[in-house]
């Protein structure tokens, strides 16, 4: 049997933080604790090397029954992409930790809706990300963006982005995701990439490695191509 490694530029990367260990959490509220203080070691330990070159804006939306006001993040420039982190759901605080060490800046703006509640029950989170992505197309023009352009990227959520992405299809809004009949299973391209040797959420600890620089040059091409 292979024995497992770390990618080696990695591990030496991520020395400083390599023998930490969180404790198990008990339950949904615990978990969002030790997530939120993981977090903010792991910013503090590697300062993002991308952040100066963002500029971060934030305005308000409303939940699709409109009751709710969510806070919408803005960052430019970078990709364009209606962004949704993962963390927002453990979390409940998407400050662009995701955005800015995943994505370098180009020339595009990213948006990041924040969930509503930090333990958003289900399905809230897919709720607050759709009515993200009609605000967006919406008020494209007051926005600054091409409606036709607008793509959803989920690093740690690709799963919830994908179903929103299939929701706007099957609603019949045509324009608003770039998603058709070719895809899927009626014969559309997928990719499907895998970076031995390294965890989830590598590139905030690693952002110089190589594999880093391959899987975010693989993330841009896939925004700007399609």
């Amino acid at each position: 049997m292979a024995t497992l490694r770390f990618d080696p530029e990695y591990q030496n990367a991520t020395r400083a933080t390599a023998k930490l260990t969180p404790p198990a959490a008990k339950d949904a509220r615990s978990l969002h604790t030790i997530n939120t203080a993981a977090i903010k070691t792991v910013m503090a330990a590697y300062p993002c090397p991308y952040l100066s070159q963002v500029r971060e804006a934030t305005s308000t939306y409303l939940s699709t029954d409109n009751t709710t006001p969510i806070t919408l993040h803005r960052f430019d420039p970078i990709p364009e992409a209606d962004y949704y982190d993962g963390d927002g759901i453990d979390i409940g605080n998407e400050n662009g930790h995701g955005t800015s060490r995943s994505t370098p800046p180009d020339q595009h703006p990213i948006f990041a809706p924040a969930t509503a509640s930090p333990l958003p029950p289900l399905p809230s989170a897919h709720e607050d990300i759709y009515s993200a992505l009609l605000h967006l197309h919406t008020h494209a023009a007051a926005l600054n963006i091409n409606p036709s352009r607008i793509a959803l990227l989920g690093m740690s959520a690709g799963g919830l982005a994908a179903g929103v992405a299939l929701r706007a299809r099957d609603e019949g809004r045509d324009g608003l995701v770039g998603m058709g009949e070719e895809d899927g299973e009626d014969g559309g391209d997928v990719e499907v990439h895998v970076y031995p040797g390294v965890p989830h959420a590598w590139e905030w600890m690693a952002a110089d490695a190589g594999v880093t620089r391959r899987a975010v040059e693989n993330r841009v091409r896939a925004l700007m191509d399609w």
